[in-house]
């Protein structure tokens, strides 16, 4: 009868085993020769965790590492310490212990015990997963012992603080260097698989104390839950997470291909080229370091986009240009939405350190500090403010006119018809420029220069600083934005005018 016991508990660890290894392979949590670094607080699921992957590194020749962390807070941690000590030397794995003061540092941070000891636990791995990548030279991951109910109870506590689908996911399997191995497997199969094992573990007494949220859920509305409503309502929670989490995926990416079809063209403001925007289409985009300039989205396509849509659009854009996401929530979104929709040449601070202006039809988002440094806005890297922007030189012309620069910041002009040397000023009343009527016509229109620069999205604070070249009332050229058509190069051109305009924010150089 025993051994018949032992046969069916032997069985069912090797099911436990082999279904979270096909978890890991079907969600490519790590691959042969890479490392993980996983955390062990020596309770049961942390043990748990090292066993499983004790054994898979076995099998796929993946480098294991422990982490355990010392938060400080409890008599009890130091046996937790030796527990996990002890274990790593028993299965000769290499262990890094990190001692820490949780209550000190929750006073430096102005937050909560529990959130100063998770932040210094993710540190603490994230200092350990860099190191082993630098010394091995392989990607290294990060694992942790989430599990079945750790997602239910994560799905409750965002649903009741307030979230929108992405919390609703709950935690991910694996969200870019962090792995959650056990996260579909319950406590009691945890504890049958170690039991069945021969294994003790550690026992944290703070679990018990239900002023903590996540105990209270843990202790008191969980076992509610599951008496009450259903004995499987952590289950359907963590699989209610999974269909949030792919419904987010999709809406993600379709938020993402939105977010491109928003992009402003770079006139005026620019950020750096980004592959696979169509030309006259650059703008910064997500994974663009938001320090290089400023993210620039059209306000009516915005508004052609569907609302919901429409506010993931710019969850994205303010993410993108945050020092931190964390305090950006619905509020945020709500307000920047608001602002496509009002008044013009309005500004928001959002949390983050984020800049959202209205101007022109546009809606540009940036870092706050591009607006303290040297007092300065970001714009006037974008735009000749000073004399000093501009250099010229006389040149003969041998009628080659596949040699005329083709970039925004060089112009050829025809300097016999000019007449008279170009001024460089700012705007006058009155000023407006010779602008072709379209392919083969032979006349010109003239456009107020006002317009021009509405229509090319000038910030109006702008409009009036700018210089330009010009000769009398007609402007000749307004650098990143239009050259007239009066004076260009022709087959019959003998002298050429060659102006350049130099600009922190722009290269040169570049096409356009």
């Amino acid at each position: 009868m025993d051994k018949s016991r032992k046969k069916t508990a032997g069985s069912r660890g090797e099911e436990f085993y082999s279904r979270v290894k096909k978890y890991i392979l079907e969600n490519k949590m790590t691959d042969p020769g890479e490392s993980v670094a996983a955390g062990i607080s020596g309770g049961a699921d942390s043990l748990c965790l090292f066993m499983i992957l004790l054994r898979i590194s076995a099998e796929l020749g993946i480098h294991l590492h422990a982490v355990h962390v010392h938060h400080g807070l409890r008599e009890s941690a130091e046996g937790d310490l030796r527990f996990v000590e002890d274990l790593c030397r028993r299965y000769d794995v290499p262990c890094t212990c990190i001692r820490a003061d949780a209550a000190a540092r929750a006073k430096v941070w102005r937050t909560g015990v529990e959130e100063a000891g998770r932040r210094i636990r993710y540190e603490a791995f994230e200092q350990v997963r860099a190191s082993l990548e630098r010394e091995r030279g392989t990607p290294c991951r990060i694992a942790v012992a989430h599990h079945m109910e750790d997602q239910a109870e994560t799905v409750l506590f965002h649903l009741c603080r307030g979230t929108d689908l992405r919390g609703a996911g709950g935690m991910l399997p694996v969200n870019g260097n962090l792995i959650r191995p056990l996260l579909m497997e319950n406590r009691a199969s945890i504890e049958e698989y170690l039991t069945g094992q021969g294994l003790s573990w550690r026992v944290d007494e703070t679990n018990e104390d239900t002023s903590y949220t996540r105990n209270y859920l843990r202790r008191e509305i969980m076992p509610r839950l599951s008496a009450g409503v259903n004995t499987a309502s952590a289950r359907h929670l963590a699989r209610f997470a999974d269909y949030c989490a792919e419904a987010d995926r999709y809406l993600e990416k379709a938020a993402e291909e939105a977010l491109y079809r928003c992009l402003a063209p770079v006139r005026g403001p620019g950020v750096p080229e980004v592959p696979g925007i169509p030309e006259g289409q650059e703008s910064a985009a997500p994974g663009t370091d938001a320090a290089a300039g400023v993210l620039v989205l059209r306000i009516r396509a915005l508004e052609r986009e569907d609302p919901y849509i429409r506010k993931r659009v710019l969850y994205r854009a303010l993410c993108t240009c945050a020092d931190s996401d964390r305090s950006l929530g619905a509020v945020h979104v709500e307000a920047a939405d608001q602002l496509c929709r009002g008044q013009e040449s309005a500004r928001l601070s959002m949390p983050g350190g984020v800049t959202v202006f209205r101007e022109a039809g546009r809606l540009l988002i940036c870092p706050e500090k591009l607006f303290r440094t040297e007092g300065r806005l970001p714009e006037e890297d974008f735009y000749p403010v000073s004399r000093d922007a501009y250099s010229w030189r006389i040149l003969d012309f041998d009628g080659d006119l596949a040699a005329i620069p083709r970039n925004k910041y060089t112009k050829w002009f025809d300097y016999d018809k000019m007449a008279v040397f170009p001024d460089f000023r700012t705007r006058q009343a009155g000023d407006y420029m010779k602008l072709s009527s379209g392919a083969g016509k032979p006349e010109l229109m003239t456009r107020k220069v006002a317009r021009v620069m509405l229509d090319a999205g000038v910030p109006s604070r702008f409009r009036d600083r700018i210089l330009f070249p010009c000769r009398g009332k007609e402007a000749l050229w307004i650098p990143g934005i239009r050259m007239g058509d009066s004076c260009r190069i022709t087959p019959d051109t003998k002298r050429i005018l060659e102006i350049t305009c130099a600009l922190a924010g722009m290269e040169t150089g570049q096409p356009g």
